[in-house]
């Protein structure tokens, strides 16, 4: 994250926040303060949209960017890591279609395998094939015999398009 931000060269995470007005007497905005504000809220709505909906209500409060990616690494860089890296995989290896919608049970798989990659433990490409087609059930069954018969590996993506027109 810290890259990307370097990278557009967006300043708010290495400089502090200007004053919002040029001085104390005066009610005159201070330009610096304007970009920093559009900056903070830019790198703010990237932060949120990279993380899971469960995982906001955790960063309710946080004012600036800063404050709501230090809320994010208290709770994900501490001693808890092993129980979500573990919470996680239980949840990969126990989910099942379960007749739901395809589309709905593919992203929550992928989902999944997501949250473990931001964990530095992301599911090869392979396994998470492999998952969901297990976990598809026996009205699928023909369906994934004919893609694990298939002579060259598939990716998520490719198996996410298939099953979606297979659904439709």
């Amino acid at each position: 994250m810290e890259d990307t931000i370097y990278a557009y060269r967006i300043c708010i995470w290495f400089e502090p926040m200007p004053t919002q007005f040029l001085d104390d007497t005066d009610t005159k905005p201070n330009p610096d303060y304007t970009v920093w504000l559009r900056e903070d809220q830019l790198v703010l709505s990237w932060i949120a949209a990279s993380v899971s909906e469960s995982i906001l209500p955790q960063l309710v409060g946080a004012a600036t960017a800063r404050a709501f990616w230090d809320k994010l690494v208290v709770a994900y860089a501490s001693g808890s890591k092993p129980l979500i890296f573990h919470d996680l995989k239980m949840q990969l290896h126990t989910l099942h279609h379960d007749n739901a919608n395809i589309e709905s049970y593919v992203q929550k798989a992928k989902g999944i395998a997501d949250k473990l990659a931001a964990l530095h433990h992301p599911i090869p490409n392979d396994d998470l094939v492999e998952f969901v087609l297990a976990r598809l059930g026996p009205a699928y069954r023909p369906y994934t015999m004919s893609i694990e018969s298939r002579q060259q590996d598939i990716s998520f993506d490719v198996l996410y398009g298939l099953l979606l027109n297979e659904d439709s």
